[in-house]
This record gives structure tokens, C-alpha cells and sequence, in this order.
């Protein structure tokens, strides 16, 4: 099968018409503030950048946006001056109980060129918020309250403010005409300073004026991880309890379980390695690849990004999504299969996959074009006819195969453990923000080895956005502007998330 450039923009458009948003988690309740006014001291000097007034007029439309939402019970009041940054969390200070917005504009801030702000939210042992610093990067950026070209105060200070609030980054899906303030990465042409129904929910969720109804699990909040290098993903949810239509019981999704060309919801549905993007009307996990080389598996075929034909992603050449466990690689135990369906051996026996268990002595059991391959008793498993040999050999002893379904590990016990604290500062960068030095080169990579604990954005694309792994590559799909200083953020990203996938990939051919 050809891809064409049609197909493969399908990475880009297709979305869930589902929305999400993201908190933190602390004995398997919401990381939120007991109190429902906050206070915060902001630095009255502001940005060397801009004059004291101008910076003020910024910080006080950020904070006015989350307190005029009529849903929601908490109100930031801002209450004096910060005058010295050093005590900002961010800094290196130790915590004081104050909650400081600052500008540092020398070496103390640590967290590299292409991080615009951190926000750093300590949670005590009730699982409520403590002390919330934000820090903004005056050492290497430049400061504006129009997006004239430099960093937008306004767009960055209604993004971290929404972590000081309790929210953590949408990874998607979303919807693609209102991008949510809280998006990983801050957006372009001013679109992070107005709030976006997404981000409206998770505060209305958290301290609700009246109580917060739910209709279905999406109006309840995803739960946030990080992997050991960083890397953000969900790695839950909080359930919608139908009688009660109230937010309640958390719920840890499974370890990554499927394979190369395998339908996903999240990155984490994934094997290590690979992402799950958008594709046909669901989602696959897959690896990014290069095209002229493809380094695809066999079977696989790399099918170039829209924008960015250099590079794409390997996608079956078959055009067919396939469940877990029933891709080219197969299973390796029912632990892995969906619906009930066991890992069985294929008739030729080069693997297993996941099928359903059927009557040997019914041959029309399994439905059309498929048959119940038996191994040596009543029962077997449904494969497509062209699977069988043209010669069956005798029958054999049963299979050594999961032939019963293994005990599932509890996903609350093993997935994860119940309370999930918030991950840490990781940087929050604008991909709209990202421009080549003189040479047309980039003169320094995003930065994201900033210490502790807080809430932050990463320059990334085409990255997975969560479920359905909504993809921006730079040309708009995400909300990314085309060409330019996003065509770098893109490169970048790109380059960054390449090597693993490729090296998963290239895995995957012997």
C-alpha cells in the first residue's frame, strides 16, 4: 500500500472528541489548596526588561483570569513585594511558607535558555498545597507584554499561575480550536492568556463553587506521571461514579503493553520506546523513523509527517490498526489481550497472538473467513483461514501456550502506587518561542535538568499528546505557528525524540 502525504497527514488531524485535563493525586484524592484565598508576593520591580508598571499590569491580568472564573471558590490575592529573589524556591532557597512570583535574572536560575517559567508547588503530608514560587527566566530571555517578538509576561504567568492553582499539563486530547493554557508548551499569538474550556473544568473540578457534577469519566480529571528520564504521560484517571455522577475512585492504567502497530490510548499503553499518535479513526503505538532510510520492521512502512516529509512514523503497510497482542510481534501472554481473548499459537507457530478461544467441532464458530484451529481437543483458537496449512498436521498435544487466562495484576497494586506526588519542576518553554542563532542553526538545546519538584512546559513536537496522541508538527495541528522560529522548536523536538524511537525500532528489525 502507498502512503501518500494525504494519509500520513492523518497523523496530524485526526483528534478524540473527547477532552481532558490533569492534577496531581495524594492518597488517591486531588493535590488542591485548603484554603480558598491564596496569597502571593510579587516582585514589584518586575522584569529588567519592561518598567515596574508594565510588568504589573501583566502579573495582575494573570492572576485575574483564574479568579474570574464564576465556577471556582479560590481567589489568589496578591498581598506585597518579593524584593529578593533569592528566596524564590527556584533560586535554591529553602521553603518559608511564602508564595513568591520573581524574576531571576542572573545565574540562580538554572534551568536553561529555552525555559520561560517554573512554578514549584510543595504538598504537605494532608496532600494539600503549601507553598507555590514561580520563577521567571530574566537571565536568558527578553521580556514583553505584547509578543513583539520577545516572551510574552501575560501568556507565561497565566500558565504557571494554573500550576500554582493545582493543574498539571494537558497532554490532549483537546480540541484543536481551543488549545488549553495549561498545553505543555506556551502557545503563539497571545492564545495562552485566555482560558480554555479544558482549563476552566479542572478549576471548577478542584474547588467547585457548588458540587462538581460529572457525566462521564472525561469530565474527571487524568492523572499525571513522569518517567525516569523526564518525559510526561498519564498514568491514570480519576473514574465518574455513575449513581453518585461525582469524581471518585482513581484508577492506574496498565503497564505499556502494546507492540508496533498496536491501538493505544496514551503513551503509557505503549512498550518502552514508543509513542502512540493518531492514525485512520484511532491510535497506534509506533516509532518515529527517517525517510529516506525508513528503518522501519518488516511490514512497516514510514510514512512521512505533512510538514516535515524528512521525517515520519512507521505505520503498518497494510493500512490495518491492530489490537494488542494481535500485531507483528504478537503476545506473550493473555495478560496483554483485550475482551478476553487468550494468547495462543498461530497455526504455522512461528508466535502467538491474542484470538478467542472457539469449538473445534464448529466450523462456523469463529465467523467469516476465519477458523478454529485445534490443538488436539475440543477447544481452539480462531485465525484467518490464510494462516492454515494447506497440509494440517496431526494433532498435537495441547498447546503450551496460555490456553487459560493468566490472573491479571491488580493495576491500583501494580501499575502505580496510589498517591502520585507531584513530579517536579520541568521547564516550561514556548515552541513558538525557539528561534536559530545568526548561522541558522540553534545556539542551545531546551534545557530540562531543573531541579525538584514543580510544574513546567517542554518545547516538544510532534510529541504525543495523550490519548489519541494528538501530534503538532509545526504547521499548526497543535496550535504551533508555521515556519519560523516554530520550525525550530519542531527540529529540535524532533531530534530529541527520534533517537529513542529509532533505537526501538531499529530494534524491532532483528
Amino acid at each position: 500500500m502507498k502512503f501518500t502525504l494525504s494519509t500520513a497527514a492523518l497523523l496530524c488531524l485526526a483528534t478524540s472528541p473527547a477532552f481532558a485535563y490533569s492534577v496531581g493525586v495524594f492518597g488517591g484524592v486531588p493535590i488542591r489548596w485548603q484554603s480558598s484565598t491564596v496569597s502571593f508576593l510579587v516582585q514589584a520591580a518586575g522584569s529588567d526588561d519592561l518598567t515596574p508598571a508594565k510588568t504589573d499590569i501583566a502579573i495582575n491580568n494573570a492572576m485575574a483570569t483564574w479568579n474570574d472564573l464564576a465556577c471556582s471558590d479560590l481567589l489568589l490575592k496578591r498581598v506585597g513585594d518579593a524584593p529578593n529573589p533569592k528566596s524564590n524556591l527556584l533560586a535554591g532557597a529553602n521553603p518559608n511558607g511564602l508564595n513568591e512570583v520573581q524574576w531571576l535574572e542572573d545565574s540562580s536560575w538554572t534551568f536553561g535558555k529555552w525555559v520561560l517559567g517554573v512554578t514549584a508547588p510543595l504538598t504537605n503530608s494532608s496532600g494539600h498545597i503549601s507553598e507555590a514560587d514561580i520563577a521567571f527566566n530574566g537571565y536568558k530571555q527578553q521580556w514583553s507584554i505584547n509578543g513583539d517578538g520577545r516572551i510574552d509576561v501575560e501568556s507565561v504567568a497565566v500558565h504557571e499561575i494554573g500550576h500554582a492553582f493545582g493543574l498539571n499539563h494537558n497532554l490532549g486530547p483537546y480540541d484543536e480550536s481551543d488549545l488549553p493554557t495549561m498545553h505543555p508548551s506556551v502557545l503563539p499569538n497571545l492564545q495562552s492568556r485566555t482560558l480554555s474550556a479544558d482549563d476552566t473544568k479542572a478549576a471548577c473540578y478542584l474547588y467547585p463553587v457548588a458540587q462538581y457534577a460529572c457525566a462521564g469519566d472525561t469530565d474527571c480529571p487524568m492523572i499525571l506521571g513522569r518517567t525516569s528520564s523526564g518525559d510526561e504521560f498519564y498514568s491514570g484517571r480519576v473514574k465518574c461514579d455513575a449513581a453518585t455522577k461525582s469524581c471518585g475512585a482513581v484508577e492506574y492504567f496498565p503497564a505499556g503493553i502494546a507492540q508496533i502497530g498496536e491501538i493505544c490510548e496514551y503513551d503509557s499503553s505503549c512498550v518502552e520506546g514508543l509513542r502512540c499518535l493518531p492514525w485512520q479513526d484511532t491510535a497506534v503505538c509506533t516509532g518515529y523513523c527517517l525517510v529516506e532510510d525508513s528503518g522501519c520492521p518488516e511490514d512497516f512502512v514510514c510514512a512521512p509527517f505533512q510538514n516535515v516529509p524528512k521525517y515520519g512514523a512507521c505505520l503498518p503497510a497494510d493500512g490495518i490498526p491492530k489490537e494488542p497482542g494481535q500485531g507483528p510481534a504478537g503476545c506473550v501472554s493473555t495478560e496483554v489481550c483485550l475482551g478476553g481473548k487468550l494468547c495462543l499459537p498461530t497455526p504455522t507457530g512461528d508466535k502467538k497472538v491474542c484470538t478467542e478461544l472457539c469449538d473445534a467441532g464448529n466450523a462456523g464458530s469463529c465467523g467469516a473467513g476465519r477458523g478454529c484451529w485445534s490443538y488436539g481437543s475440543t477447544n481452539g483458537g480462531c485465525f484467518d483461514l490464510g494462516l492454515f496449512p494447506a497440509d494440517p498436521p496431526d494433532a498435537g498435544p495441547e498447546p503450551v501456550a496460555d490456553a487459560a487466562p493468566e490472573a491479571v495484576p491488580d493495576a491500583a497494586a501494580d501499575a502505580a502506587p496510589e498517591a502520585v506526588p507531584d513530579a517536579g519542576p520541568t521547564p516550561d518553554t514556548a515552541a513558538s518561542e525557539v528561534a536559530p542563532d545568526a548561522s541558522g542553526t540553534p545556539d542551545d538545546g531546551p534545557d530540562a535538568s531543573g531541579p525538584g519538584d514543580s510544574s513546567a512546559a517542554e518545547a516538544t513536537a510532534p510529541d504525543s499528546a495523550g490519548p489519541k496522541g494528538a501530534v503538532s508538527d509545526g504547521g499548526g495541528c497543535a496550535g504551533g505557528g508555521g515556519g519560523g522560529a516554530s520550525g525550530w522548536a519542531l527540529g529540535l523536538a524532533l531530534l530529541a525524540g527520534l533517537a529513542t524511537s529509532r533505537r526501538r525500532v531499529a530494534a524491532l528489525r532483528h
